[in-house]
């Protein structure tokens, strides 16, 4: 598994909480944005993603685009 954040902190909760659930051999946290990170590293394909994307306060809503309001 991978873990991509941009941010260091993130990242090191992940890491944190996968060896605390026994899984941390089983984690590359790699730090950047999107794809690029997983590139760098030589990751060509994936069998699925997650993503956990930013919250974004209801009153902000009706100023994005249509697809990210959705």
């Amino acid at each position: 598994m991978y873990a991509v954040d941009l941010s260091p902190v993130p990242l090191a909760y992940a890491a944190f909480n996968a060896r605390r659930l026994g899984v941390g051999g089983r984690l590359t946290p790699l730090r950047g944005s999107w794809y690029e990170p997983l590139e760098a590293a030589g990751v060509r394909q994936l069998a699925g993603v997650v993503s956990n994307p930013p919250y974004i306060p209801s009153t902000e809503m009706p100023g994005l685009q249509a697809e990210v309001g959705r």
